[in-house]
């Protein structure tokens, strides 16, 4: 089975390379990138300076036993770049970063990350195809890790591609085909090692003035490959779940005043174990930014969803998201935004997981203040100060964290 989804996609994929002219390489990302129809070029210099309260992202004494202190400094110089290059019908794109972090204190933390994300989109006949990924790999914040584990390096890579037919005018079909994996440097971690192969098609009806609505299905297998159990006649498998999700999504673009998108859907998560936890209910996300003025900017965005757990006793968690943010403009060269937060994980336990060794349960708040100043077209200064809060049912992971950084950016 394996072999025919990486063959079908091997095969969309090289049908779209055949008429683009390009290879594709691994990526990670559920939506394909905002693509420029002109050619540019983008690049940006970083330099950032942090100063954060808990970089163990725990209490004292747990902080102690991971032998780490819990306030450091970090200095952490990047840059990224960003490539359009239209040719005919098809647009070459690439979007790649790269960056060290280095650690005053702690410096077992210091750790170099970098993500690429490449795509081409074309169009065939009728059609409009695109093929797109991403590659990223980084040191796994704290907050991610349980209480034995100091130290981990994950990479995410996915390969997707969609296809779209239609016109700005009436029923457009589309689907999307992809795969996805997720791996961890740490021994403890390699049992969340994970691999999820999704196809969601779906039927947009749209007109300008009143948007686009869509029915979507969705059917995702995940699968743990580190993680075997033994069936009751003795045969050993690799413990996984299907997904099943069908529901409706609205979208609507008003000038430059209103960005809305919502859907709706009903989730059926089915597990390979008989004893393992299943999930059925609704799930939905919704992201709104609306103009009240040329200063005055709101933003707010909620979701509800199952995701392959990154714990070591948990298969999924439920996530629930709530955000909002105002941004106000001084003039041309001064923003000033302010953004609440709240995050929520419930994690299912993995059958046969025995005493809890990790938290099952975790909510973050988070509140940051932004103030931005733009000397010229090129060069940029954002001064940030937050705080986090995060609330576990595990001893020593509930913690608070005040975080003050100065970045600057150079763009050419």
């Amino acid at each position: 089975m394996d072999c025919i989804r990486l063959t079908a996609i091997s095969a969309l994929a090289a049908t779209l390379a055949l008429a683009s002219g390009s290879a594709v390489h691994a990526a990670q990302a559920d939506d394909p990138p905002a693509i420029p129809t002109t050619r540019s070029t983008e690049l940006n210099l970083d330099a950032q300076i942090m100063y954060d309260s808990n970089v163990s992202r725990s209490d004292r004494a747990t902080a102690a036993k991971r032998g780490l202190a819990l306030a450091d400094e970090i200095g952490s110089p990047s840059a990224s770049l960003i490539l359009a290059r239209p040719i005919g019908r098809t647009t070459y794109f690439l979007k790649a970063s790269g960056g060290y972090s280095f650690y005053a204190t702690n410096t077992v933390r210091n750790r170099d990350h970098f993500d690429i994300e490449p795509a081409v989109a074309t169009h065939l006949g009728p059609c409009q195809e695109t093929v797109w990924g991403a590659y990223d790999q980084a040191e796994s914040d704290l907050t991610d890790l349980a209480v034995g584990i100091n130290t981990n390096t994950h990479e995410h890579a996915a390969v997707n591609l969609t296809a779209s037919c239609g016109r700005p005018i009436g029923f457009a079909p589309s689907v999307t085909v992809g795969e996805a994996w997720l791996n961890s440097s740490a021994t403890q971690l390699r049992v969340v090692d994970s691999r999820t192969f999704k196809v969601t098609p779906a039927l947009v009806y749209q007109r300008p003035t009143f948007g686009a609505v869509s029915v979507f299905g969705e059917f995702a297998e995940t699968t743990f490959p580190n993680r075997l159990l033994i069936s009751p006649q003795l045969t050993i498998f690799t413990y996984g779940y299907n997904l099943y999700v069908g529901g409706f999504r609205y979208e609507r673009h008003l000038g430059g005043r209103l960005d809305l998108s919502a859907s709706v859907s009903y989730t059926a998560l089915r597990p390979n174990a008989s004893n393992s936890p299943a999930f059925n209910g609704l799930t939905y996300s919704a992201d709104a930014t609306y103009a009240v003025s040329s200063r005055i900017s709101l933003h707010g965005a909620l979701a509800r969803a199952t995701v392959p757990s990154n714990r070591i006793q948990a298969n999924f968690s439920v996530d629930e998201t709530y955000e909002g943010d105002v941004s106000y403009k001084f003039g041309t060269r001064l923003t000033l935004s302010l953004t609440g937060k709240s995050e929520s994980k419930d994690y299912r336990l993995a059958p046969g997981a025995g005493p809890a060794l990790d938290l099952t349960q975790q909510t973050i708040y988070s509140a940051l203040g932004s103030l931005t100043y733009n000397l010229n077209k090129h060069v940029a200064v954002t001064l940030d100060a937050g705080d986090e809060e995060r609330q576990t049912n595990f001893t020593g992971l509930t913690y608070s964290s005040t975080r003050v950084d100065l970045q600057t950016r150079v763009t050419f």
